[in-house]
C-alpha cells in the first residue's frame, strides 16, 4: 500500500516513481491526496485543462532547484538533477530547464517504508561530476498534521549548494479558487505586490482587481476561474523572517483551511495559482560541505476553523 493515516487523516503517495515525463518534481514523499475525517479534500493536480503544458506536479509535491549543474555538461553528458535522477545534457552547457521535457534520464534508486501513520523514505545516490546526496524523507502522522522532515547528505566530492520547495497544489473539496478563499502570508512584507502578477489568461493584460490585499491577506473579488493565472516572485528581502513563518488557505463556504509551517529561514517565496488550486511555495536554502548534512522539516495542519 502507498497509503499512512490515523483517525484524522489518510494520505495516499505517488509511488513507486513514474518515468517521463516526471523528470521535475521529486520522487520521494508525494503527497497526492490528503484526505480528512474520510471526507474532506486539499490536494488538486497541476493543471485540469488537458490542453495545457504540464509538467505532471500533484498535491503536496518538491523540487530541488541547482539548474546551472547543467552548464557543467557537453551534450550527451549526465549532470545530476537532485531528487529525480541523471540528466543526459541535451544542448552544451545549457543550464536545467524544467519546461523541456525531452531530457532522458536515470532516476535515483529509492526505498520506501509506510508504517502505519508513518512513511520513511530514502532516495540513494548515483555520483555525477563529484556531486552525490542521499535524501531521506519521514512524513509522520499527528491527529490533523502532516511533518516533514528532510535530510539531505553530501556523499560526494564537491560541496552542495541548492534550494528545495513545496509546490503545494491545494484547494478545499474541489472548489474553485475564488470569492469563498482567502490566503493569509504573514511573513511576506510585500504582498500587496501579488496584485500585479494576475493576468487574463486570454489577453495575456494584467487584471489586479481580481484581488485585494489586507493585513498580509489576500482576498478574490471574482472568480480565477474566469480566465485569470497569477503568478509572482519574492526574493528574501521581501520577506519577514523574524516572525510568523506559516501560511493559510482558508476556504469560507466548507469552514475549512490548510496551513504549512516550517523551521527555516526561507530565501524565497513564490505564489501561483490558477482556476482550481492556489500554491505558496516557500524556499529553503540547503549548503552541506562534502560529509556533512542539512535538515529541515515542514509540518501542515488541516482544519475546521
Amino acid at each position: 500500500m502507498n497509503t499512512i493515516g490515523n483517525d484524522r487523516l489518510k494520505v495516499t503517495f505517488r509511488y513507486p516513481p513514474k518515468g517521463e515525463p516526471y523528470h521535475r518534481f521529486e520522487t520521494i514523499g508525494v503527497m497526492e491526496e490528503v484526505l480528512l475525517d474520510g471526507k474532506d479534500v486539499f490536494t488538486e493536480p497541476e493543471q485540469l485543462d488537458s490542453s495545457r503544458f504540464s509538467c505532471q506536479g500533484v498535491g503536496l509535491c518538491g523540487e530541488y532547484v541547482w539548474n546551472e549543474l547543467g552548464t557543467e555538461a557537453l551534450k550527451g553528458e549526465c549532470f545530476p538533477k537532485f531528487g529525480v535522477g541523471l540528466m543526459e545534457q541535451n544542448e552544451n552547457h545549457k543550464p536545467y530547464d524544467m519546461w523541456d521535457a525531452s531530457y532522458h534520464y536515470t532516476l535515483f534508486p529509492v526505498t520506501a517504508h509506510f508504517l502505519g501513520d508513518r512513511a520513511v523514505f530514502i532516495q540513494e545516490p548515483l555520483p555525477c561530476r563529484g556531486y552525490a546526496a542521499r535524501i531521506t524523507k519521514e512524513i509522520a502522522l499527528s491527529g490533523n498534521c502532516i511533518f516533514s522532515t528532510t535530510t539531505v547528505e553530501n556523499c560526494g566530492e564537491k560541496p552542495i549548494s541548492m534550494a528545495e520547495y513545496q509546490h503545494n497544489f491545494v484547494a478545499v473539496n474541489h472548489e474553485p479558487i475564488g470569492p469563498d478563499y482567502e490566503l493569509n502570508v504573514p511573513f511576506n512584507k510585500e504582498l500587496d505586490k501579488i496584485r500585479d502578477g494576475v493576468f487574463s489568461i486570454k489577453t495575456k493584460e494584467k487584471a489586479p482587481d481580481v484581488l485585494a490585499v489586507a493585513d498580509k491577506t489576500m482576498y478574490w473579488k471574482q472568480s480565477m476561474g474566469e480566465g485569470f493565472t497569477l503568478f509572482h516572485r519574492f526574493e528574501k528581502e521581501d520577506l519577514d523572517c523574524t516572525g510568523q513563518l506559516f501560511w493559510t488557505l482558508r476556504n469560507k463556504k466548507y469552514g475549512l483551511s490548510v496551513t504549512e509551517q516550517f523551521d527555516f529561514t526561507p530565501s524565497a517565496l513564490v505564489q501561483w495559482g490558477i482556476e482550481h488550486c492556489i500554491c505558496t511555495e516557500v524556499y529553503a536554502s540547503i549548503k552541506a560541505a562534502p560529509g556533512k548534512s542539512c535538515r529541515w522539516t515542514r509540518t501542515w495542519r488541516f482544519k475546521h476553523e
